[in-house]
């Protein structure tokens, strides 16, 4: 739940900057589609799946504006 929070709001800070916003939408789908492919589902003795360990892995490179400037998180 909070990762989805935290998703919208990076997203929702992007919207002024039409790169970012395009950027953030691809990160977006590629973690859809990895969530929906029926081997993302598969665990690690972790506990975590393979798409969850990937939609964190993406949600590092979510790019944000910070004062003017674009960065990575």
């Amino acid at each position: 739940m909070a990762r989805i929070l935290r998703e919208g709001l990076e997203v929702r800070m992007a919207q002024d900057n039409p790169y970012l916003k395009g950027f953030n939408d691809g990160l977006t789908a590629a973690t859809n589609v990895i969530n929906a492919h029926q081997a993302s589902q598969m665990r690690f003795p972790s506990g975590q799946s393979f798409g969850e360990m990937m939609s964190l892995e993406i949600a590092n490179l979510t790019m944000r504006e910070v004062e003017g400037e674009s960065s990575k998180r």
